[in-house]
């Protein structure tokens, strides 16, 4: 657009990507980075921005947002962590589903779904018989996640959630903002 060219500030119409409603948006752009995002006073689907959906860009550049991968050195509790390549990370999960379906079959896994990038992820644990497949984009349904919970842990969450951290040997948190 010539008018870019002009102005290193401006607006760009866009879709709010985090929850399932998508509502529509204005990003304000500043010298190529994303200032905020705000309410699209031209849509006709919604006419409001929730906060969730105006805090979207503190996360996108809060610097404690992971980037790449990690892996825990040491003891859990210790917070030490070293990089790792998408390579490593993506053999070592597939080390502990195969381990987990060798030793307990598929009833031992569970995944919680969210967001459409996790579509690949879904598929591969319905082609590995995994029954444990909850779409996490429902969560605003406590029946659901008490369900999956019940399901998954063999107990509902208490409030705050607490999950047996001690005796969980992988936790992959995959295209959730939750």
């Amino acid at each position: 657009d010539a008018m870019r060219k002009y102005h290193k500030t401006y607006e760009i119409p866009t879709i709010c990507s985090h929850c399932r409603s998508r509502c529509h948006a204005l990003a304000l752009i500043q010298d190529g980075k994303l200032l905020k995002l705000k309410t699209n006073s031209n849509s006709s689907y919604n006419k409001t921005l929730c906060a969730r959906g105006m805090a979207a860009v503190k996360q996108l550049y809060d610097p404690d947002r992971l980037k790449f991968p990690l892996k825990r050195i040491g003891k859990r509790g210790l917070g030490k962590w070293r990089r790792i390549s998408w390579g490593e990370a993506i053999d070592t999960i597939t080390q502990k589903i195969e381990k987990a379906l060798e030793n307990y079959g598929p009833d031992a896994l569970g995944l919680f779904v969210n967001q459409p990038s996790s579509s690949f992820i879904q598929e591969l644990f319905q082609e590995l018989a995994v029954k444990n497949i909850y779409n996490s984009t429902y969560d605003y349904s406590k029946l659901a996640q008490k369900i999956a919970y019940q399901n998954i842990f063999g107990e509902t969450p208490a409030i705050p959630q607490g999950l047996d951290y001690q005796k969980t040997e992988c936790v992959v948190l995959m295209g959730s903002s939750q």
